[in-house]
């Protein structure tokens, strides 16, 4: 079993809940080919390609969410991610940025689960990183939690 998978019951066997993913950008090719990845993994998908739009409506079974913070304004992201804190304390986040140092600040004060993935990667870089089986880049804080 992955750590952090959750199981249910069905007909006297275990079988894996479906993950449910958001994945933020701004480039069509981006969306287009991780969800493509993200989908024949068996991980339900949902794009969108407006920041404050993804970090205020985040579906009650979505477990992470995926953003790209390099498509957007530094402001913009900081506040996104301020607002899915208090919203969604409780979600993944994995930031896949060409920039991890400027966000590890960012992570260490982050009480939400905050993972930097650094540009480029590929889709199952970015699975394992939702899975919270990526250390390279994630600060300490959440390396040994």
């Amino acid at each position: 079993m992955l750590d952090g998978d959750r199981y249910v019951k069905l007909d006297g066997a275990k079988e894996r809940e479906r993950l449910h993913v958001t994945v933020v950008s701004t480039n069509p090719e981006t969306l287009d080919g991780l969800r493509a990845y993200l989908k024949s993994a068996d991980v339900d998908v949902r794009c969108c390609r407006a920041l404050d739009v993804a970090s205020a409506d985040v579906c009650a079974s979505c477990r992470a969410i995926v953003l790209f913070p390099d498509d957007f304004p530094w402001d913009n992201v900081l506040s996104a991610l301020r607002d899915l804190r208090d919203r969604r304390p409780d979600i993944q986040a994995v930031l896949v940025t060409r920039s991890p140092k400027q966000f590890h600040r960012v992570a260490e004060s982050a009480p939400t689960s905050l993972v930097i993935v650094t540009k480029p990667a590929w889709g199952w870089t970015i699975l394992d990183a939702i899975h919270g089986r990526v250390d390279a880049d994630t600060p300490k804080r959440d390396r040994d939690s």
